[in-house]
């Protein structure tokens, strides 16, 4: 994203008087954008306050999703009624290599009892669609409307 933002600017540059600033404009997206990231990723994992390791949970978590082709939304939400139902089996379902699954999901367990469960969950539910409009089924309804 940094680098497409950066082309935007070049390309803007005929229009812009100070390089300089409009080069400066852009380096706060280098630290923000990851802390922010950072911080969704871990509302979505239901964890409250950073710790080492979490990036690599997520990396890797991503890493198997796609590895996996698990569908995104189904994973996320799933993921979010295992923790408040303390049963992973159902995310696990998801998964045709179970044996990285289960290798990220014992990480994760022993990240998440630093965390308080009901609150975690909570967070996860808040954060977590429930529902995602897909395009095909939005197309279908805007052709019928």
């Amino acid at each position: 994203a940094y680098w497409n933002l950066f082309c935007l600017g070049q390309a803007l540059m005929p229009l812009i008087e100070d390089t300089e600033l409009a080069q400066a404009a852009l380096e706060p997206y280098r630290s923000l954008f990851p802390a922010e990231y950072m911080g969704r990723m871990r509302d979505k994992l239901g964890l409250a306050a950073a710790a080492e390791g979490d990036a690599q949970l997520v990396d890797d978590l991503l890493a198997l999703l796609a590895a996996s082709a698990v569908d995104y939304t189904i994973f996320w939400h799933r993921l979010s009624q295992a923790v408040a139902a303390q049963d992973f089996s159902p995310v696990r379902d998801l998964f045709p290599d179970r044996a990285g699954w289960d290798a990220w999901a014992a990480r994760y367990t022993e990240r998440l009892a630093r965390e308080d469960r009901p609150q975690a969950a909570a967070r996860m539910q808040r954060t977590n669609p429930r529902f995602v409009l897909r395009n095909h089924l939005g197309e279908l309804a805007i052709r019928a409307a």
